[in-house]
């Protein structure tokens, strides 16, 4: 997953796939299983989706592996525990990242688009055991939270370690390393409350394209030559983006192992119904129009194309729209803020 060239040429063969299937009137649902933490999905867990949803390929959901986990249950606490927790972190995440790529759902069609898959018994992790009781607390989760798929590691591993005596803590491909009747773990989750898959499925996630239109954009487009503090906002291929760091020639659009690696952070994408704002213009003799040939002391305001300045020290034949290509070294404070710049009061 950490392999960002790789998950972008996996997401444009799935979505061409997809494309292919759909021109022949067969349509193909994909379901991403991804590794998931207690806390939810990682870094590059989430670059995965990101990947997927920018090629806009249509996902039928996301199917997290809550086994395995970094860390055993603490004292008191069960696998069962860290599966619901793992499962809640991810809806909300879900949540938010759908956004981002301008797709709305609410909390029940997330849930539905959710699929949870457990290793029954031992994990490979020591301490890490799910159990019977475990399953059948978990039936009762996405009973009531309407999760839309459960899996189980494995069918093949549905019974007792040992036969004539039951063993457990045992790691095998053969047994479960817990206590149980063969199959009870099939048994316990033929009691989730399910109905036939043509009756419920959903709508593939897809999100919509981006206006590209440059002259519909909501914040300035972005320059490899600019230089961005942190919470400014720019517009890159339909995308908008906000700077989580100062950065210059760092491409939003780049590929990143992950996503906190980059400086910028998807907001969302341009939509249609967008259109780019427009400047606060003053009214002519607010204050004196810019002169080329008039020397300026710190503190004078003047009106350059509408837009008001201030002159942070005395100068001549500076003007105030070099401040957009150089606003540190420029001569003059704009009074207002281009759309996307940050306020720093």
């Amino acid at each position: 997953m950490s392999d960002a060239a790789a998950a972008e040429r996996r997401a444009a063969a799935v979505a061409g796939l997809q494309a292919a299937a759909a021109r022949h009137h067969r349509p193909v649902r994909v379901w991403l299983t991804l590794p998931v933490e207690p806390d939810g999905l990682q870094s590059d867990a989430i670059s995965v989706i990101d990947r997927m949803l920018g090629a806009r390929v249509s996902l039928a959901g996301i199917n997290i592996m809550t086994m395995d986990f970094r860390s055993p249950p603490a004292t008191g606490q069960t696998m069962l525990d860290l599966v619901q927790q793992a499962a809640s972190a991810v809806h909300t995440q879900l949540q938010v990242q759908l956004a981002r790529y301008g797709v709305s759902l609410g909390s029940q069609q997330v849930w539905q688009r959710m699929g949870i898959t457990v290793m029954i018994g031992q994990n490979d992790v020591p301490g890490e055991i799910f159990t019977t009781d475990d399953a059948q607390g978990l039936v009762r989760f996405v009973n009531s939270s309407g999760i839309g798929r459960v899996s189980m590691w494995s069918l093949n591993r549905d019974s007792e370690c040992g036969q004539a005596f039951g063993e457990s803590g045992i790691l095998s491909d053969a047994c479960s390393g817990t206590p149980e009747q063969s199959l009870a773990f099939s048994q316990i989750f033929a009691h989730l409350s399910g109905v036939t898959t043509a009756a419920i499925e959903p709508t593939g996630i897809i999100a919509p394209a981006p206006d590209t239109n440059r002259a519909n954009a909501l914040y300035p487009l972005w320059s490899p030559t600019a230089e961005y503090q942190a919470g400014y906002k720019v517009v890159r291929n339909g995308y908008i983006y906000g700077a989580k760091w100062y950065n210059a020639g760092e491409d939003p659009a780049q590929l990143w192992p992950s996503s906190s690696e980059s400086p910028w952070e998807l907001l969302g994408p341009v939509l249609p119904s967008d259109r780019a704002p427009k400047m606060p213009v003053l009214p002519a003799g607010t204050y004196p129009t810019w002169s080329p040939v008039k020397a300026y002391d710190a503190g004078d305001r003047v009106l350059y194309q509408g837009l008001a300045y201030e002159a942070k020290w005395y100068n001549e034949g500076a003007s105030p729209g070099e401040e957009a290509a150089d606003p540190f070294g420029s001569a003059w404070q704009p009074l207002f803020t281009f759309p996307g710049e940050p306020s720093y009061g």
